[in-house]
């Protein structure tokens, strides 16, 4: 089913029909933003709740260009931005960057689901796991990152790229553990 111009004006007059319809329609694409970006399940959900209640207070702000659902995508990012900030993650200042490993390794990822992947995001420091966000999944620059999170374009880029070694080690070990053991003849 897709957003109809009919749904987006019911959710304006504030009919209760439409905004149920609306959330049942988005909440299965939206709350993945919000598990990658929390460290639980319930977090991700208070971030879920924040989200719509501001997705209906500012619809009427909502101006039929481009995607409605990217537009409340925005508004769940920055939510989930938001409850962090009142968190006060830290971030590490730059690392030397040519120490860190920077390849891809898409392969080590093609053996777990998209679940476990999100389950291992959400074990990442809360610092790694907003930049490996934003960049990785939200497709945000270095510069909009620095700008969005108050820091430096060099601080962005060196928390990605220990996210990315952290992850990379995670699912080697996943890997590891779903190895099958040869028991000693």
């Amino acid at each position: 089913m897709e957003i109809t111009k009919d749904i987006l004006d019911g959710c304006r007059s504030g009919k209760s029909t439409s905004q149920e319809h609306l959330y049942r329609l988005l909440t299965p694409r939206l709350f993945p933003v919000c598990l990658r970006f929390a460290a639980s399940r319930s977090e991700a959900e208070d971030y879920m709740q924040e989200s719509w209640i501001r997705i209906f207070q500012k619809i009427n702000n909502f101006r039929n260009e481009g995607s409605f659902e990217g537009w409340a995508r925005r508004i769940t990012v920055t939510t989930c931005l938001e409850g962090l900030r009142r968190r006060n993650i830290q971030f590490d200042s730059p690392a030397n960057l040519s120490a860190l490993q920077l390849s891809e390794d898409a392969t080590a990822i093609s053996g777990i689901s998209a679940a476990e992947l999100i389950a291992l995001i959400q074990t990442l420091p809360a610092g790694y796991r907003t930049v490996f966000n934003l960049y990785v999944m939200e497709e945000f620059t270095h510069e909009e990152i620095a700008r969005q999170l108050g820091i430096s374009e060099g601080t962005s880029k060196s928390q990605l790229a220990r996210a990315r070694m952290l992850l990379r080690e995670k699912v080697a070990h996943l890997h590891s553990e779903a190895k099958p053991q040869h028991a000693p003849k």
